[in-house]
């Protein structure tokens, strides 16, 4: 699949280049024997592709699989705009004797399981979670402007852009695409790599120089349907022996329909491999995209629907259990753990029990409960002296009931009929 030149790689890395087509000498063709190549879309126009990403880590199986869509909200003369919305749903498949008790350590020192870090995906990657990009591309693949981020692991950018290829400004039955690229890694080295929290990412970012050439080429032509060869690399120039090198290569073919402007079907095959120090990993790759047909777009959409609607019916019925839970009387075992908790001394649980108070109904049965909030409400800590407040907003009432009842006296008994 393609790595877009200029898009971050993944989470903590990230490649920026300039691009330059070229084509290889004595490969191109005239027009007429090679077609050319544009995205062609109409306004309002929607397609889906099934993606999927299978990576054979020393220490598991990871399986990527899921459906992203497309909507085509603008064409111009020479750009297009589209709403990405999608993620790919993650299986990962532990390998006997990785990582367990027992197991080949293949980490570094300290460490066992297999590699970590965003590159491998051991953080969430904003493409395995749903999420939507607005993207503004040439009707060549070139990207302008992306809004949002859906990044993969293993180097593979970002999600939204994987059916996108650079495509041959003229009718060529060849041609190149080379960038120079700069890959910035941030973080704790004593993993490969591990994530870099917010106030050291400056301190820990270290940029590695490096380069990206993907080659195309036309291997047939059937009607209106082409069939391409693609090769891409992508490298960092690191020798130094302590920046991480990184080798991400791939082999495959792809399938794109002049007619509809579309990359119709693909799969590549490779292998990436990171070296760390003296640790060396390599991750073979196997990734593959197909577009769905009208009908089975629908009905994935369909799907999707109904399963919003069920989780939305699910969850109002969880707040409605919620509701009825909070306002049926207390038991005389929550009395106990209430009051328990209140008296405990330790703030944390004191003031998750006043907060649940504020939501629950008192009785004319809880006025030991009033009487135990009133203590915490000169608190010296501040936390449990606001929620007392709130709580004792509620429950107060209870005890001023009961003070301002008048109190029965013998003057107060019935008087009988005077016989």
């Amino acid at each position: 699949m393609r790595m877009m030149p200029g898009r971050s790689m993944s989470a903590w890395f990230r490649v920026t280049s300039s691009m330059l087509i070229l084509a290889s000498a004595g490969l191109t063709a005239s027009a007429d024997d090679a077609p050319k190549l544009r995205y062609e879309w109409k306004s309002g126009s929607v397609f889906a592709y099934d993606i999927s990403i299978t990576a054979d880590r020393p220490d598991a199986t990871d399986q990527l699989q899921g459906v992203v869509t497309y909507t085509v909200k603008n064409v111009a003369d020479q750009q297009i705009d589209v709403t990405y919305t999608g993620n790919l749903g993650r299986k990962e498949t532990p390998k006997a004797g990785q990582g367990g008790p027992g197991g080949r350590r293949i980490g570094p020192p300290g460490r066992s399981g297999g590699p970590r870090g965003p590159m491998f995906g051991s953080n969430t990657p904003t493409g395995l979670t749903l999420q939507t990009n607005e993207i503004r591309l040439t009707k060549t693949g070139e990207l302008v402007s992306i809004k949002g981020t859906s990044q993969l692991p293993y180097l593979l950018g970002n999600l939204s852009q994987l059916p996108f290829e650079s495509l041959s400004e003229e009718a060529k039955k060849s041609w190149t695409q080379e960038s120079g690229a700069t890959i910035t890694e941030g973080g704790d080295r004593s993993r490969i790599p591990s994530p870099r929290f917010r106030d050291q990412e400056d301190a820990n970012k270290k940029s590695t120089a490096g380069g990206e050439a993907v080659r195309y080429e036309i291997e047939k032509r059937d009607g209106q349907r082409v069939t391409l060869h693609r090769v891409s690399s992508l490298k960092s120039a690191s020798s130094d022996g302590k920046t991480p090198q990184f080798d991400l290569a791939l082999d495959g073919k792809l399938e794109f329909d002049t007619e509809r402007g579309l990359t119709t079907s693909s799969e590549s095959k490779g292998k990436l491999n990171v070296k760390v120090d003296t640790l060396s990993v390599e991750v073979p790759l196997t990734i593959k995209m197909r577009l769905l047909t009208e009908q089975e777009r629908v009905q994935h959409e369909e799907q999707q629907k109904a399963l919003r609607e069920d989780r939305v019916a699910k969850a109002k019925e969880l707040q409605a259990q919620q509701q009825a839970k909070l306002a049926a009387p207390l038991t005389a075992k929550e009395r106990k753990d209430i009051i328990e908790a209140l008296d405990s001394g330790r703030p944390g649980s004191v003031i998750s029990t006043l907060m649940t108070l504020t939501k629950r109904e008192p009785t004319e049965e809880d006025k030991e409960i009033a009487k135990a909030i009133q203590k915490h409400i000169n608190s010296t800590n501040a936390g449990i002296r606001r929620t007392a407040a709130d709580a004792w907003a509620k429950w107060s009432s209870l005890l001023v009931e009961a003070d301002d009842k008048p109190k029965s006296t013998s003057d107060d008994k019935p008087k009988g009929r005077p016989r």
